[in-house]
């Protein structure tokens, strides 16, 4: 089965997909400030690569979440609960960490079924 690569430059793609599962690097948006901001346009992001493999967030099996302050948690669960649909909740993680990206508040990775 051949490997399938979206969204790439020579350094990574943004999906790659082999044998219907969708791997999604770490997503970030930093145009605007705030935690609700960043995490809505970062899942907007999300919603666009998902459907340039043919998934949906209904196909999510796995996200980590990486956050800059772990107190913008409660927020930012939020902006997900809003976002994913009720019985479609994937497998989770949730850490803090230092970004490389000064601006960015949020990154999210993760692995989707295709099709």
């Amino acid at each position: 089965m051949d490997i399938a690569r979206f969204e790439q430059d020579h350094r990574m793609s943004d999906v790659v997909v082999y044998k219907n599962t969708a791997y999604i690097g770490g997503q970030i948006c930093t145009q605007r400030d705030g935690i609700r901001a960043q995490a809505a346009d970062t899942l907007a992001l999300i919603d666009h690569l998902l459907s340039l493999c043919g998934s949906e967030k209904s196909r999510i099996l796995y996200a980590t979440i990486y956050l800059l302050d772990m107190s913008n948690l409660p927020e930012f669960n939020e902006i997900w609960d809003a976002w994913i649909e009720r019985g479609y909740a994937p497998a989770r993680a949730c850490v803090g960490v230092q970004m490389a990206n000064p601006r960015c508040l949020v990154e999210i990775a993760l692995t989707a079924a295709c099709g």
